[in-house]
């Protein structure tokens, strides 16, 4: 009877471990088709120079297809991670505590590129308890929500709490990918969204639609209803144009960041270049980066932004340039001394090889110095995130979530 009953749990076990297998084989082979549409860069790796003073340690324990992270203003030890079906978790310390944050899985749609692609907390979460998270839903629209926690001392948010912020239809006969991916709170504490075309290219220079954008809000409460409003400084408020709009002219803006007053922003190539932008946020608004009439740094009138650096596709394969952040840890020192700001960044599909690279930008000169490439290994790059102390954490999509420390 015994053996009978293990026999019976041990097939069970087994069929549960080749539905994750093949569920995981789907997500991967769901993305890769996606980077098909995308193309790619360079199969060389930046420069020759290496980091050698950091290692990569992996934290958190097991997730399963993590897309981003982010820690919560006036919480020291937390961070929080979203995965690609519609949880997020937290790690306090560095580990990832056994019951999620949230779960809204029946909400998110994972078609092509889609998911749960980012969180972002306000200025004031501590106080207010509130975060908002950047998705797209069965539809293939990309969606913002509000969501608040169930205290001050919790670590669980309230499902029920969720009030919708703005939704941005998917392009008509578009495919489900060129979503963009990031919500983040600016230095002037107003949410910013980074939304791709949906492979539709002419919405990126089209005023009247919130596709291939750069876009900041301001999502108040109104009395419980959905919605937001609009920081009177928007360049088209007033004027033709969706007032939510701070800059058009981009594809797939899939990461970016804030350093200062500077925008950090990277954007996925079609055929020959991707690129990186560094500009004033101040510079940003109401510009024009380029796309679909340019791509990379190819020749362009003064009026269009031009990125900072930008590298070529290779012959073959596929390539994405995952967007970073400027590194200012000051545990790592070394050539990532936090006061040199080194930007890092990778590429998803590995045509940089699987390691992070990195350039010290230089805005006045509108371009960078000391490339080079950093001495760890993680494929398949999907975020890099700026930890409570300023850590750097490193979200691997098919690998987990690291953190550079320095080396022993």
């Amino acid at each position: 009877m015994t053996s009978r009953r293990i026999s019976r749990r041990g097939v069970r076990l087994e069929a549960a471990r080749a539905r994750r297998l093949a569920l995981a084989a789907s997500v991967a082979a769901s993305l890769l088709a996606g980077l098909a549409l995308l193309a790619g860069p360079v199969s060389q790796a930046g420069a020759g120079s290496v980091v050698t003073s950091v290692e990569a340690n992996r934290v958190g324990g097991k997730f399963f297809t993590p897309t981003f992270a982010a820690s919560a203003p006036g919480y020291g030890r937390l961070m929080f991670v979203t995965e690609r079906s519609g949880v997020v978790r937290v790690l306090r310390g560095g580990k990832q505590l056994r019951k999620p944050f949230l779960k809204i899985k029946p909400r998110v749609g994972t078609t092509g590129e889609g998911g749960l692609l980012s969180i972002a907390f306000p200025p004031d979460y501590r106080s207010i308890g509130r975060f908002y998270i950047y998705f797209t839903d069965n539809d293939g629209d990309v969606r913002v929500d509000e969501y608040r926690r169930a205290g001050e001392k919790s670590l669980r948010a309230v499902p029920r709490s969720r009030r919708p912020v703005i939704s941005i239809p998917n392009p008509r006969n578009a495919t489900f990918n060129h979503n963009g991916g990031t919500a983040m709170f600016g230095p002037d504490g107003r949410l910013w969204l980074a939304v791709g075309d949906g492979t539709n290219n002419p919405a990126a220079t089209d005023l009247g639609s919130l596709r291939g954008k750069l876009l900041r809000i301001n999502p108040v409460r109104k009395q419980g209803r959905p919605g937001y409003n609009v920081p009177e400084s928007n360049p088209y408020l007033g004027v033709p144009g969706r007032d939510e709009i701070w800059a058009e002219g981009l594809r797939n803006p899939f990461r970016f960041s804030f350093d200062g007053q500077y925008i950090a922003l990277a954007d996925v190539g079609q055929q020959t270049r991707e690129e990186v932008n560094y500009v004033t946020i101040a510079g940003s608004r109401g510009g024009d980066f380029g796309w679909p009439q340019y791509e990379g740094d190819e020749p362009q009138p003064p009026d269009v932004i031009d990125p900072i650096y930008d590298y070529a596709h290779p012959a073959q394969g596929n390539a994405s340039v995952t967007g970073g952040i400027v590194a200012h840890d000051p545990r790592l020192g070394g050539d990532l001394d936090a006061d040199r700001g080194r930007y890092l960044y990778a590429d998803f599909a590995g045509a940089l090889g699987d390691s992070p690279q990195s350039f010290i930008p230089q805005p006045g000169a509108d371009s960078v110095g000391d490339e080079q490439s950093i001495n760890v290994s993680i494929p398949n790059i999907a975020a890099f995130a700026e930890g409570p102390l300023r850590e750097v954490y490193i979200v691997s999509l098919f690998n987990g979530v690291y953190r550079l420390d320095p080396a022993n």
